[in-house]
């Protein structure tokens, strides 16, 4: 019997695929196509680096697989980082969560949302920021109302997407293909692997999100693994299946100069309408997961930490951590209008790529500590408790995940160095914002006491 004002254990497997896949599959798939084409070099490397980027995932979910299972309760990685590492380093990783990574995700997506929605229907001059801010105000609303009601939305919109894009492999590996004039030759094709698996990494991005429900999973040491093996292998045959279709249909150079919607034109007239409808789908899929897990975190923080405990409270009527889902929604609309570029005139596909680089290297920091913590946690609790899942090959899945989250930090960080000073970039105001909260998230952590706990508790 579940306790009143406290997490109910009401989503079932399928809910928890659904997340993991709504999350994965949104505009980065769309986003990343040409870009990692071009960088590939070669049909041969671009499926290696599809292919990589799907076992990244696999070995992902193992990892959190095992630390959800392990530690099932609300708040995912920082349940895991305050178990491993301390109340400090939880403390900052939720606090990085607030102010810089989760915001900066849900808002890249509504950017991507919005711009698709305007080529559908502009709402005028204002079309942009109405589009991006509506959505998230829409779908935090709908995640206060109730967790069935989300995770319904949510099931919806990834079923919605999941056969759009399966209609879209379809179209590309059985149509017939459209005849182009090359833009710019050969040239077009440079190899930089890194940079490719930068974007391929990307779009898989979102499996870690399932340990911030962990408390809400009925059976959770069965299902939380199945449902992140499952969604992680639906994820990777959807993007190859894409990619075929897109090479057979565009070839490489196609890929790189028309992007995915050119596959579109075998489909007749309204066909790249009804692509930018399934962006759309995709964007809000991932919104809508993003901002249900992440509301989990701060509920977490505001249990063990007491300066923030209004963000503990969980609603008697709706089932929901209102407070953390308002919360979260007025900083990503505030780091959408201030740093996303969502006024009039603005173009949402710098305002996407801003605000990506914006939350990169504060987001694989914390997932290099995260897979690091399978190795603490084990080596710490000899005699696990029943049902905890135990990942095979152990520790190489865990080192490998934590190698490859530290080159995307590295070479996100390299990359703001390198653009700083770039007027068209800008970066100031979001680097500015970065280091300053990231230096009082640290004050703010070194005066939290005790070091690590074993148990959870408020």
């Amino acid at each position: 019997m579940s306790t009143p004002g406290l997490p109910e254990r009401r989503l079932s497997m399928l809910d928890c695929a659904s997340i993991v896949v709504g999350i994965i599959i949104g505009s980065g798939i769309y986003e990343s196509l040409g870009l990692v084409a071009g960088f590939a070099g070669s049909e041969q490397m671009l499926a290696r680096l599809w292919i990589a980027g799907g076992l990244f995932a696999l070995l992902g979910s193992l990892c959190y697989a095992e630390l959800a299972t392990r530690l099932p309760e609300e708040g995912g990685d920082f349940v895991y980082l305050t178990h491993a590492y301390g109340r400090g380093v939880g403390f900052l990783f939720a606090w990085t969560q607030l102010w810089i990574i989760r915001p900066g995700s849900i808002g890249a997506l509504a950017c991507v949302f919005a711009d698709y929605a305007t080529q559908l229907y502009a709402l005028g001059p204002l079309s942009l920021p109405i589009y991006a801010c509506g959505s998230v105000l829409v779908l935090t609303a709908l995640n206060v109302l109730g967790v069935r009601q989300s995770t319904r939305v949510q099931n919806v919109l990834t079923g919605a997407k999941v056969l759009g894009l399966a209609l879209l492999a379809g179209a590309g590996l059985f149509g017939e293909p459209p005849e182009f004039v090359p833009a710019g030759g050969s040239s077009y094709v440079k190899e930089n692997l890194s940079l490719a698996l930068i974007f391929v990494l990307f779009a898989y991005s979102g499996w870690n999100e399932m340990g911030c429900v962990a408390a809400e999973v009925r059976d959770p040491q069965r299902n939380i693994l199945r449902a992140l093996l499952v969604g992680s292998g639906i994820v990777t045959l959807v993007y190859l299946g894409i990619n075929a279709a897109c090479y057979r249909m565009l070839g490489l150079q196609g890929m790189i100069e028309h992007g995915p919607v050119a596959v579109t034109k075998s489909l007749g007239p309204g066909a790249e309408k009804a692509l930018s409808l399934l962006v759309c789908i995709s964007a809000l899929g991932s919104t809508n997961g993003m901002i249900f897990t992440g509301a989990r975190i701060y509920y977490a923080m505001g249990n063990r930490h007491r300066m923030f405990k209004p963000l503990a409270v969980w609603s008697l009527r709706y089932g929901t951590p209102v407070v953390s889902l308002c919360v979260q929604a007025v900083v990503t609309l505030g780091l959408l209008i201030g740093f996303g570029g969502t006024a009039a005139g603005s173009e949402p596909r710098e305002a996407f790529r801003r605000l990506v680089i914006f939350m990169t290297p504060p987001f694989y920091v914390f997932l290099v500590l995260s897979a690091v913590a399978v190795v603490v946690l084990r080596r710490r609790d000899k005699e696990p408790a029943p049902g905890v899942y135990r990942m095979p090959l152990f520790p190489v899945p865990a080192l490998v995940v934590a190698v490859a989250s530290a080159f995307m930090a590295y070479r996100g960080v390299v990359y703001v160095v390198e653009n700083f000073s770039q007027p068209d970039h800008q970066l100031l105001g979001p680097t500015v914002w970065v280091v300053l909260t990231t230096i009082i998230g640290i004050g703010l952590a070194i005066g939290q006491r005790g070091t690590t706990e074993r148990s959870s508790g408020s």
